[in-house]
């Protein structure tokens, strides 16, 4: 067969379509060869002929294809790119809502009811017992207990007397003492006996020694303990005196009783006198857990007497007479009596 232009060109050009046949009666003209190549670049395309006259011509053969060209090498890939930075870390997202409390616990048992406590006190009562001798206590209805302080009775003060040209004074009464305790109602009992002790005496104007005050004795029937208040001690006279000198008060009285608080009573104080200072002073009374006792009397520089006063705190001593250059004597003062008092709580 013969070489086509395409071939030798490469496969650069098309060869040129084949002159179409006249048309004749119903005959189609006659197709050029179609050049073959090798196939790279498309070749150009040939002109088309011109169309024969309509007839029916002969059909030319068609011409044989080119060869396909060889393909092309394919290129390498690229390298793959970087990775991209990551992007930003989002806003952190609206916290949820809290869940629902849960439902509160039963209300646990109520503890036991402590014990009932017992009754307060309604009232206050103060009893006083002053009469000298023995008595009964009674307690007062709904006492629940009550605090007794006992107290003796005080001491007499001494006297005083000399001559015409002496001084002197008598000593003063010594004080009872006081016991106090606590008791309850069944410690009393249904009652209680008690002594209210008698007031010491002064001694005389001839210069006697005063008298012991009386014990105070409380004894409580249901079994508490018995209180003595002792009576407070004489004051020394100092009798008919040439010249001076000086003279003892008494002492205070020492109380008793178990478990009990006990004040001791206050001591007299001395008496003195002296003709060559020209004086004479008795000793004041002792003084009692409820007070002071009696003054005491005295003189100086004129002649004359002075009598000694009496206690006036229950239990307290006498105060002691005194004198100076006279021949007439002065009197110790009395002690104070004897107290019980009772404070009782209902």
């Amino acid at each position: 067969m013969p070489t086509s232009l395409n071939s030798l060109l490469g496969g650069i050009y098309t060869g040129p379509s084949g002159f179409s046949g006249f048309s004749g009666t119903s005959g189609s003209g006659v197709s050029g060869f179609s050049g073959a190549g090798v196939s790279g670049f498309s070749g150009f395309s040939g002109t088309s002929g011109w169309s024969g006259f309509s007839g029916s011509g002969i059909s030319g053969w068609s011409g044989r294809s080119g060869w396909s060209g060889t393909s092309g090498w394919s290129g390498t890939s690229g390298f793959s790119g970087t990775t991209g930075i990551s992007g930003f870390s989002g806003t952190t997202g609206v916290s949820g809502f809290s869940g629902f409390s849960g439902f509160s616990g039963t209300t646990g048992v109520s503890g036991f009811s402590g014990a009932a406590g017992s009754g307060g006190l309604i009232d206050i009562v103060i009893r006083q017992f002053t009469t000298v001798g023995t008595g009964t206590y009674t307690p007062t209805t709904g006492m629940k207990y009550c605090i007794v302080y006992v107290t003796g009775a005080g001491g007499g003060g001494g006297g005083s007397d000399g001559d015409a040209t002496s001084g002197g004074g008598g000593g003063g009464g010594g004080a009872g003492g006081t016991a106090i305790a606590a008791y309850t109602a069944a410690e009393i009992g249904v009652s209680a006996s008690y002594t209210i002790g008698g007031a010491g005496q002064g001694g005389n104007n001839t210069g006697t020694n005063g008298t012991a005050g009386g014990n105070s004795v409380f004894t409580p029937s249901g079994g508490g303990a018995v209180l003595t208040g002792t009576g407070g001690g004489l004051g020394t006279g100092t009798g008919t005196v040439a010249d001076g000198g000086a003279w003892a008060g008494g002492v205070g009285g020492v109380p008793t009783g178990t478990g009990a608080a006990l004040i001791e009573g206050g001591d007299g104080s001395v008496g003195v006198g002296d003709t060559t200072g020209d004086f004479g002073f008795g000793g004041h009374g002792g003084a009692s857990y409820w007070g002071g006792g009696g003054l005491a009397g005295g003189v100086a520089q004129t002649a004359g007497i002075s009598a000694g006063q009496v206690g006036t705190a229950y239990g307290s001593g006498g105060g002691g007479g005194a004198h100076f250059d006279i021949i007439t004597g002065a009197a110790g003062g009395n002690g104070a009596r004897g107290y019980i008092q009772i404070v009782e709580y209902l």
